[in-house]
């Protein structure tokens, strides 16, 4: 299953909280939830598809 597809569902459950998946040795964030983690940590922001963002940042 692709990770865009388990985190639409995972934000139809929970669409108040941000949602994080580990992909490697990164955490990834997408969607509005990329815009607030980009905003608050000033992590850049990558546009996949139009109008579809992700924000990433290593895991420690």
């Amino acid at each position: 299953m692709a990770v865009m597809t388990i985190m639409k569902k995972v934000k139809e459950i929970h669409p108040e909280e941000i949602a994080l998946v580990k992909v490697g040795n990164f955490y990834q964030v997408f969607g509005k939830d990329s815009f607030i983690i980009s905003y608050l940590f000033g992590y850049k922001m990558q546009e996949l598809k139009e109008n579809v963002y992700k924000c990433g940042f290593p895991r420690k």
